[in-house]
């Protein structure tokens, strides 16, 4: 899925202006509208740069009416128009701005509070998971860390930070252990038996317990060498299998 953005901003002369901004991928718009949040007034797209920092109005559109057509098929079509504006960008799908703009430009930029996600299609862990953690209260354990962790996890992922996703996966996992009455996450994969579920949270335990482990240990303590692969969101991506955990620490800890 594509996204298309059309924006008004104050010129220079003080007159408004009509900026639209075609074929975004889901990155692409994630780092647009972290840079809208945060009060940075230059995104830079396909070799040009567009200036932000006095947008007045703004609007997001997906590209669900026209499923599979690239940056080059949008590009095309907005050519073959002799007025470019003359084509509304509810031709290309829906308006989502509000899925994605939560407030006006910079509205996140003076804050010195820990940053949030928002969005929920942007979290690496889903945010009714972190809700339904912060709602427990527990007499024997405090889920204040737990629940720190999650949030540094979003933010890393919204942010492409893939090496802290990796650490952070890990930190939770190794966190864990005690809520089950085992001492490290090797023997929660390979002894805990999850009621009515066993066999398929097992299965997940393990995926998180070895090639998550490989892949973080590989981030975090490989030395420095002549040339390096970065890790990409596909081969830290254990988000199922992260929240089947998750779930199932929420399940034990409101018996």
């Amino acid at each position: 899925m594509l996204y298309n953005i059309s924006y008004k901003k104050t010129d220079f002369d003080l007159s408004t202006k009509s900026v639209r901004i075609y074929g975004l991928n889901k990155k692409r718009l994630n780092e647009f509208i972290i840079k809208y949040e945060r009060g940075i007034d230059n995104f830079f797209y396909c070799g040009k740069s567009y200036y932000i920092g006095s947008i007045l109005e703004i609007k997001v559109y997906d590209t669900s009416y026209k499923d599979g057509i690239t940056k080059e098929g949008i590009d095309d079509y907005i050519i073959k128009n002799t007025k470019i504006f003359a084509v509304s960008l509810s031709e290309f799908g829906i308006d989502v701005t509000d899925e994605f703009i939560k407030g006006p430009f910079g509205f996140k930029k003076e804050t010195n509070e820990l940053l949030t996600i928002t969005n929920k299609t942007l979290s690496y862990i889903d945010l009714t998971r972190v809700e339904e953690l912060k709602n427990i209260t527990n007499p024997n354990f405090d889920l204040k860390k737990l629940i720190r962790l999650c949030e540094e996890l979003n933010i890393a992922y919204q942010n492409t930070c893939y090496y802290s996703v990796g650490a952070l996966v890990r930190a939770i996992i190794d966190h864990l252990p005690p809520v089950f009455q085992f001492k490290n996450f090797d023997e929660v994969a390979n002894n805990y038996k999850s009621e009515g579920n066993s066999r398929s949270f097992t299965n997940s335990m393990k995926h998180l317990n070895s090639p998550m482990r490989f892949i973080s240990d590989a981030s975090i303590h490989s030395q420095i060498r002549k040339s390096e692969i970065l890790p990409n969101e596909t081969q830290i991506d254990c988000k199922k299998e992260l929240d089947v955990l998750l779930g199932e620490v929420i399940r034990v800890l409101k018996l």
